[in-house]
């Protein structure tokens, strides 16, 4: 009876197991194909290059095309110094954008003598690909960029400033033997754990599905489902992860009126981060990924503090 009991509990335990990494792939599948757009309440503008079109075409700034690990094609403007110093700044954009959004930040740098590298993210503007990955590609994507920029350049001081998504996805890159060699990152309005980020947006507008509201008591079956298909566990594509592995000197920046990714998130990340040199802003009145229209002088002051840098006399910066 005992070797009967045994047999069942097995079998039990064998079917338990195949559901369970059946129900996390749904899961996986859930999150890497969610209409994010719907989700996160924002309008797809990434096919829109009317604006980085007309600024390339004015200013005569040039395209630049290169080809990221996996094969795929990836966009970006490059757009030089009066004056080369050999500092580059990378831009990275937010999700349902394109690098037209990041030439609101450039003439912030280009007051302080930078070059500047707008990219599309993968699956944006004029880049390959259908969609994010979360980190999956993007870090290597981003590596691509800027082995690049050393080609070009094999003095170059590179730093990166990110917004929302671009915020999250340098931070990713932050953790790696690359990252550890970036001058300083800006980290504006970055989410810190994707897998809260994404369930708490997703019982927004899916709450009767089973799927999403266990999706904490199977934790484990999609960590098993996401190794499975990226050869990576959650906490590589967590944020919140990858600032305990920071050696650059970082800026959170933060609107206080945030209701996407909440300001507890930046809080968060500044208190996990292990680089020598942090900081921390939070723009008053600001909501998402919104800090710098808010108070585009206030923004530029915290970034030219904390890179140590000012505009040099009679430097407007304008396009």
């Amino acid at each position: 009876m005992s070797k009967f009991f045994k047999a069942m509990a097995l079998a039990v335990l064998i079917v338990g197991l195949a559901g369970g990494l059946y129900v996390g792939n749904l899961i996986y599948t859930e999150f890497m194909t969610a209409p994010w757009d719907v989700v996160l309440g924002v309008n797809d503008d990434s096919r829109d290059m009317s604006v980085i079109k007309a600024a390339e075409s004015k200013y005569r700034w040039k395209e630049v095309f290169i080809t990221a690990p996996d094969g795929t094609r990836l966009a970006g403007t490059y757009v030089p110094a009066a004056r080369d110093l050999h500092k580059t700044v990378i831009i990275f954009h937010g999700i349902y954008h394109n690098r037209g959004m990041s030439l609101t930040y450039v003439p912030m740098y280009r007051k302080l003598g930078y070059n500047v590298l707008l990219v599309d993210h993968r699956g944006f503007g004029e880049s390959g690909g259908r969609g994010t990955t979360w980190g999956t590609h993007e870090i290597g994507d981003i590596n691509a960029w800027v082995t690049w920029l050393r080609t070009k350049d094999a003095q170059v001081k590179i730093g990166m400033h990110g917004v929302s998504l671009g915020a999250a996805m340098e931070l990713l890159y932050a953790q790696t033997d690359g990252g550890h060699t970036i001058a300083f990152y800006v980290a504006d309005s970055s989410y810190g754990n994707i897998m809260s980020m994404a369930t708490g947006k997703l019982e927004s507008i899916r709450s009767e599905s089973p799927l999403i509201k266990g999706v904490k008591i199977i934790t484990p079956f999609v960590e098993a489902a996401t190794w499975f298909h990226t050869g990576h566990v959650l906490d590589y594509y967590d944020p919140g992860v990858a600032v305990k592995h920071m050696t650059s000197p970082v800026l959170f920046i933060h609107g206080t009126d945030d209701t996407l990714v909440p300001p507890e998130e930046a809080r968060a990340l500044y208190a996990a981060c292990t680089s020598q040199k942090k900081e921390i802003y939070f723009a008053r009145g600001a909501s998402h990924a919104m800090a710098y229209q808010t108070d585009t002088g206030e923004y530029e002051q915290k970034v030219y503090q904390f890179l140590g840098e000012h505009p040099s006399s009679g430097s407007s910066g304008r396009l």
